[in-house]
């Protein structure tokens, strides 16, 4: 499951974020992606972080990852620490932007995962 959202009031921008999942390439290790694509853009960006919820609040043990294209689309992954955690709820946040005719449209999506590390 993922999460989508328009970037600003643009018709034809999209963000998404997809289900934060167990790096299972990579044992220890939670994983995000997301996207920002819009047509006729000079710029896009992501700002991508991953963290679980936990009985205290969020807890982000990645530093947000920010990614940048000066084409019309951009991806990005982030991973993070995962061992110790146990089974726990993960959120993956995305802020995109896209410069258009020079005027910045941003958005915000999320989606949540549930998986044991």
């Amino acid at each position: 499951m993922s999460s989508s959202a328009w970037v600003g009031i643009r018709p034809g921008c999209y963000g998404q974020t997809d289900t934060p999942h167990y790096a299972y390439s990579e044992p220890g290790l939670a994983s995000a992606k997301g996207r920002t694509a819009c047509p006729g853009s000079t710029r896009t960006s992501i700002n991508l972080s991953v963290g679980y919820i936990g009985w205290f609040g969020e807890r982000y043990r990645t530093v947000s990852k920010f990614s940048q294209n000066t084409l019309q689309s951009v991806n990005s992954q982030v991973k993070s620490d995962c061992r110790g955690t146990g089974t726990q709820t993960w959120r993956a946040i995305s802020n995109h932007s896209a410069l258009v005719g020079g005027q910045t449209n941003f958005g915000r999506t999320s989606s949540d995962g549930r998986f044991s590390c």
